[in-house]
């Protein structure tokens, strides 16, 4: 019988129908076309009512309707009759209808339309978000208001009012199910559907007509709510029933009217609404006066913030671009920002759901593996660029809020400050006052608490993100180091509140410390040899910090791993003593406590326990031990403890007591450490080792120049060089080679037959051009080549004529370029994320 229905009109014939409502004298209806399409409708609906009736009875939905003379496995089931119907809906009856009701409405046929139209919501219920949607975007909350107003204003045409009145009804409530998910939790589903249902039928206004019911004072308060709710779904669908700045203004004058009667009792849902209103139509309407914004602050407050918050980026630009409203509401947005995500709606069908969930693990694993920001952190970036002071709200946060909170606004803050092409000065110089705040917080209640009881809670949590926020501003925008000089300025007091509370932290609370250090290491590489005598002695004269980094560096070897500091702490410990002892000896400051070192046991581990040593320790034993030998092993900053493994049994030979602690054999220990470093011909690791091998040779020449000699001419070192000229072009022109064989080469006597491996050297640069070579490449190769020059070899001028040309080419390209790349320093804190190696 439901088939028998559905196919008494002949699919030919409507599209016959449609033929002829597409042609130029559609205008011109007959009243037998009419009379032919609303029978059809009719006909159409009637097979939807009885789905509906065949949908609700369980033993109906699995009694199959297949045919007798049907030969197929497929058996035609209600459901599969109402995804019929559905599909039938929306492919033929709406397109249909509506080019026939374009120029002539048809109060009959719209009032059937209707009608199906809401009966399809129950039809398929897996379905019934993806329709809702659809027809939403495509306007049918528009197209229904405007047939009430022009057919049912004056109480015409009841049915057809009481039929759109029920599709809107039915339409909304489903659109508010997916858009609010707080819905069910606050119960206000129950008092939107009774709104609607209560005041749509007196609707029949067009929406031109809408503004003038907000400002009408006489107006029913609960027919403006109904006309808020409306404009709120149909704008979060894209449709604009009206200008934004109309809409904007109606709701502020709804406000307005709300708090002069006295009364700030606005329903949830109509205060979130009118809220998501101002939100999204700000952008093209004028700048809110304090007036406007007292009233939205006042009614905002009336109603717990999290039941009015909405994911939405206008949300944010709203709160936060007004100080008025970002001092009660901006904490808060910002964290509902951080921590709440669009959810995906359970009216989906399960494939799309699964897709989607799909997509979304897809893209997180794309994100991890490229450390790709996500939505939230892109938007608050774009905010950023335009409230420079949503970082100090972020900063608080940080500060206050309790992990993963912390962790996720120190994250975004980071990122922030990368990213942030523009004002990046003025974003620092914002951060820099309230991060002293903090620390100084910080500071003030460890003291009153005392180190043995520790940090509170919050102090716990907060104090390792805000370091790690201390050194990003720094590496972002590094300050002149004259800034710390001034006893009285922010990087000063900076510098001085993390030191002391480095000082009294727990031995090895590696989740402080470990920023800490870095941090302090940082602000003493910036420009060691200009870094102000004031801060140095500062450092050096806080016992605390030595202290710690005493417990860091002592660790024996021998113990387990779990009873060692973690190998990032060390690093970063003795990355921070290296640039202590330098700048010790730059400005002869005085030190409180000195800090005591096994020389033999830094040696040896480089020797014999490379193989069980992380690479980035490797680097920071070997930065250590560079700032050792350039001081010539006496720094009031170190006390080293030498050992018959590196200087023999007493009395001490003539060689030992020159190099003393260092002695001879253990300068040929390092020599060999060293050499068998470089050959690993890890980047980083290149080159720390040939920079610790350049300090080394200068100690001995300035100790014992025979030893010196020895060492350059020492079989095992020319094994060395030999290989690296055999590794091909890409090892032996790379800037560290290139630079140990300049250091090589300042070192040896004219006993060394150096002329065929630099022979080779000009050789191979002359085959594959000068221009191929990195800026700092032709820099190293530039010193080499002077030092070809200053060094007398038995060579010929041919050889020489070829030397003072290629000199020339890279005076030529150097002056021509203007580079960014800086030559690195000894001192600067060597990548900890480089993982290149050589060929």
């Amino acid at each position: 019988m439901c088939f028998s229905l559905l196919f008494s009109v002949p699919h030919s014939a409507l599209i016959y129908f449609q033929g002829n409502l597409g042609k130029s004298d559609f205008s011109i209806k007959t009243s037998k076309s009419t009379e032919f399409l609303l029978q059809a409708v009719i006909c159409f609906q009637a097979a939807c009512r009885l789905a509906e009736e065949c949908a609700s009875h369980p033993a109906l939905m699995e009694n199959p309707f297949t045919a007798p003379h049907k030969q197929s496995d497929t058996q035609d089931s209600v459901q599969s009759l109402c995804q019929c119907l559905l599909h039938l809906c929306d492919s033929v009856w709406i397109p249909t209808i509506l080019r026939m009701c374009e120029f002539s409405p048809s109060a009959e046929i719209l009032q059937n339309l209707y009608s199906i139209l809401s009966s399809q919501f129950t039809l398929f219920p897996s379905l019934k978000a993806v329709f809702a949607k659809k027809l939403a975007s495509s306007g049918f909350i528009r197209l229904c208001v405007e047939h009430k107003s022009l057919l049912c204003a004056g109480n015409r045409n009841p049915d057809l009012n009481a039929s759109c009145c029920g599709f809107l009804q039915t339409l909304s409530m489903t659109l508010v199910s997916l858009s609010d998910p707080r819905f069910d939790s606050y119960h206000d589903f129950e008092e939107v559907e009774n709104l609607l249902a209560h005041n749509l039928p007196s609707l029949c206004y067009h929406p031109s007509d809408w503004p003038s019911l907000f400002c009408e004072y006489q107006e029913s308060r609960s027919s403006q709510y109904c006309l808020v709710m409306v404009l709120y779904l149909a704008l979060q669908e894209g449709d604009r029933l009206l200008p934004d700045q109309t809409v904007f203004s109606s709701m502020l004058w709804l406000l307005q009217s709300v708090q002069e009667q006295g009364s700030c009792a606005v329903p949830r849902f109509v205060l979130r609404s009118a809220l998501y209103l101002l939100a999204v139509t700000q952008d093209k309407s004028p700048t809110l006066d304090r007036v406007a914004l007292n009233n939205i602050s006042k009614v905002l407050s009336s109603q717990s913030f999290r039941s009015l918050y909405f994911h939405h980026p206008a949300l944010l630009r709203f709160i936060c671009g007004y100080n008025q409203l970002a001092e009660k509401f901006g904490s808060l947005v910002l964290e509902l920002w951080l921590t709440e995500q669009p959810r995906h709606t359970e009216e989906e069908p399960a494939s799309v759901v699964m897709q989607k969930k799909g997509e979304d693990q897809e893209h997180l694993e794309e994100r991890r593996q490229y450390q790709q920001p996500d939505t939230e952190t892109m938007e608050l970036l774009a905010l950023v660029q335009k409230i420079p002071d949503v970082t100090l709200i972020l900063l608080d946060m940080v500060s206050t809020k309790e992990a993963p909170l912390s962790e996720r606004a120190l994250d975004v803050l980071q990122f922030i400050l990368q990213h942030q092409k523009e004002n990046t000065a003025d974003l620092c110089l914002k951060l820099g006052p309230a991060l002293l705040q903090a620390l100084q917080r910080i500071s003030v209640e460890s003291m009153e608490q005392g180190r043995d009881q520790g940090y509170n809670a919050r102090a716990v949590s907060s104090l390792p993100v805000l370091l790690k926020l201390l050194c990003a501003t720094l590496t972002t925008d590094p300050p002149s180091p004259s800034l710390y000089s001034n006893m009285e300025g922010i990087h000063f007091k900076l510098l001085y509140h993390v030191s002391s509370i480095v000082g009294i932290l727990k031995p090895w609370n590696t989740e402080s410390l470990l920023p800490a250090f870095n941090y302090l290491h940082c602000c003493l590489s910036l420009s060691p040899a200009h870094c102000t005598d004031r801060a140095v002695s500062m450092l050096l004269s806080n016992g605390g910090l030595m202290d710690q980094l005493q417990a860091v560096i002592s660790s024996a070897p021998s113990l387990p791993p779990s009873a060692r500091p973690p190998p990032a702490l060390r690093c970063s410990g003795h990355l921070l003593l290296s640039s202590l002892i330098t700048l010790q000896r730059v400005h002869s400051a005085q030190v409180c406590k000195s800090i005591s070192l096994s020389l033999d046991t830094a040696v040896h581990r480089l020797l014999l326990q490379k193989r069980n040593t992380e690479n980035l320790l490797l680097v920071s034993y070997l930065r250590l031990l560079q700032a050792l030998l350039d001081a010539d092993l006496t720094s009031a900053v170190v006390l080293l403890d030498s050992g018959p493994g590196l200087v023999g049994s007493q009395p001490l030979g003539i060689e030992d007591g020159a190099l003393y602690p260092l002695g001879f054999k253990g300068a040929m220990c390092l020599l060999n450490a060293l050499s068998g470093l470089i050959l690993q011909k890890h980047e980083v690791l290149l080159r720390a080792s040939v920079s610790c091998l350049r300090s080394l040779l200068g100690f001995l020449k300035r100790k014992n120049l025979p030893t010196a000699m020895y060492a350059v001419c020492h079989p095992w070192t020319r094994f060395l060089l030999h290989c690296l000229l055999s590794s091909g072009e890409s090892c032996f022109l790379h800037p560290a080679i290139l630079l140990l064989i300049t250091v090589l080469l300042k070192h040896s006597s004219s006993a060394v037959p150096w002329e065929p491996d630099l022979r080779h050297v000009i050789e191979s640069l002359e085959k594959r051009g000068l221009k191929e070579l990195s800026w700092e490449a032709a820099h190293t190769l530039t010193l080499l080549l002077k030092q070809i020059q200053m060094t007398a070899l038995p060579t010929t001028e041919e050889y020489k004529l070829r030397v003072m040309r290629m000199m020339e080419a890279l005076e030529r390209q150097t002056t021509e370029e203007s580079p960014d790349f800086t030559p690195p320093s000894s001192t600067v804190y060597p990548s900890l994320e480089f993982k290149q190696t050589l060929p």
